[in-house]
């Protein structure tokens, strides 16, 4: 879902800085000015409440999934995820805070010359990047949140949100590759699990625990998982 939510952002972002960047330098499109573009403030107002409402999508997942996965006290197995794997969440979410940073940049730079134009846009900004750093200093201080479990109902993690494999529906589970595990349900919709989730010393008390779930629930594992360590 993050990744969908940051295509989306990343489009609606480019559209504002063309659109803005053309009105305000007064630049042409295939001949066309836009300098005196009819409700230009209120087109570029609109698609920065449209990044904002695109981004909470990735607050409120981000959050709710921090909030649920808390909550879960119930694991017959449960470890912190591992260190690569948090690694890569902090680069990832430095990242986009980065990213972000650079747009601001730009558009105080544009504040300069058409205040109106830019200011809904930086307060855009300012809301999702003070988010996105509390976030990370979330993942630095670790916790509870940041974990993997496995009970009766559910194999559940949280990094940057939270990941959910049910057994309803269920078919079979197979070791796709050497660390991924492939959940395939009915209607053909396969699901895959990343064992980089896991540190080493977590991956045969995870096994186990998994496998005991298939075995009651009479769903198919082959054999490269059962001996998978």
């Amino acid at each position: 879902m993050n990744k969908v939510v940051n295509v989306f952002s990343i489009v609606v972002l480019a559209v504002f800085v063309l659109l803005s960047m053309v009105i305000i330098y007064d630049l042409s499109i295939s001949n066309i000015h836009l300098k005196n573009l009819p409700y230009k403030v209120e087109i570029l107002s609109t698609l920065a409440v449209l990044l904002f409402l695109i981004g909470l999508i990735r607050v409120r997942r981000r959050w709710q999934g921090y909030k649920d996965m808390k909550k879960f006290s119930q694991f017959d197995f449960s470890s912190p995820v591992s260190q690569t794997f948090m690694k890569r969440a902090l680069m990832f979410t430095s990242l986009e805070i980065l990213f972000m940073l650079a747009a601001l940049f730009l558009f105080l730079q544009l504040y300069d010359i058409e205040p109106q134009m830019m200011v809904v846009m930086l307060c855009v900004m300012f809301v999702l990047i003070l988010e996105s750093i509390f976030f990370l200093f979330q993942l630095i201080r670790a916790g509870q949140a940041f974990r993997i479990g496995v009970n009766s109902r559910v194999i559940a993690y949280y990094g940057r949100e939270m990941h959910l494999f049910f057994y309803s529906g269920l078919r079979r589970v197979e070791l796709h590759q050497k660390d991924l595990f492939s959940f395939k349900y009915k209607d053909d919709m396969v699901l895959f699990f990343p064992a980089s989730v896991l540190e080493e010393e977590d991956r045969i008390p995870f096994r186990e625990a998994l496998l005991k779930q298939l075995e009651e629930k009479n769903i198919y594992f082959d054999d490269a998982l059962r001996n998978w360590k």
